[in-house]
């Protein structure tokens, strides 16, 4: 009943890495925040995999279903999706952990260098400017240098920088991957296309751009006049990408796409205060 083609929104971006991770110094200064960098960047290419292998070619995951007297063609998310879903959220949530223990381990490997050790350390995500987040953001790196200090400082969501939206996102998504495991909540439609040939014309049609991603919901419907006779011929191209949660039902914290931003900003980071070292 249905062709189609499909691509993926999420793009082959390369994290620009501090050091050839292939080849990295177990002895260098940041070694352990970079290895966590490199272990997120292997959970992101795992999960694209799943993504591939869940949705793979719309034609044959999607369910399109035909209702003559109706008039209508509705095409829905396959009743056989569950099983595939908590091994995504499991993926995602170690990449976010580690991807937010870099920058933790980031500012330990700092404190090491200036030989001051302290377990309380930790890079901190604040989004408010308040007395209380000053305070706790001085303790949070209590032993870095005036310039290592300065630059956390000016990387603050409240600050309105690049980057705010990603740090701001990977601190939400660590704090609910502590408690639970992630969830593949929504399917975002970022470009849709129908063609039922020349014959048939969409007069109504139903196109949710966020879709609950869960057995049976609805990706899109239209009514056609004058309705096809026999068999309904149709083709139609659509670009997708998941986005992330709390938990099944929940807005979506994350798409996929912006996981990779996440490890690029958390890269760069690490590369600019890594030139406080010189």
């Amino acid at each position: 009943m249905a062709t189609a083609t499909r691509q993926l929104s999420t793009k082959a971006a390369i994290v620009a890495d501090l050091v050839p991770m292939d080849s990295l110094d177990i002895d260098h200064p940041l070694a352990d925040s970079l290895l966590k960098l490199r272990r997120a960047q292997e959970h992101f290419d795992t999960l694209s995999r799943q993504m591939d292998a869940l949705i793979g070619d719309p034609a044959h995951f999607f369910v399109a279903e035909s209702d003559r007297p109706q008039k209508r063609v509705t095409v829905r998310v396959p009743n056989d999706i569950g099983y595939s879903l908590p091994e995504m959220g499991l993926v995602a949530g170690d990449f976010i952990h580690n991807v937010r223990s870099a920058l933790d381990v980031l500012v330990s490997s700092l404190l090491r260098l200036r030989g001051r050790p302290d377990a309380s350390c930790n890079f901190p995500i604040v989004t408010v400017d308040n007395q209380e987040t000053r305070k706790s953001v001085k303790k949070a790196l209590q032993g870095l240098s005036l310039e290592q200090k300065a630059i956390i400082k000016g990387l603050q969501p409240h600050q309105g920088t690049y980057g705010s939206r990603f740090l701001i996102s990977l601190r939400d998504l660590s704090n609910d991957e502590k408690h639970r495991i992630l969830h593949p909540a929504k399917l975002i439609v970022t470009d849709l296309r129908v063609d039922f040939g020349p014959t048939a014309k969409i007069i109504e049609q139903r196109f949710p751009p966020k879709i609950m991603l869960k057995p049976g919901a609805e990706v899109f419907s239209c009514r056609l006049e004058p309705y096809p006779e026999g068999k309904v011929q149709m083709q139609y191209n659509i670009t997708t990408e998941i986005a992330f949660a709390e938990a099944p039902g929940y807005d979506a914290v994350a798409r996929m796409g912006e996981f990779l931003h996440m490890l690029d900003h958390a890269t760069a980071i690490a590369e600019r205060l890594a030139l406080t070292l010189a």
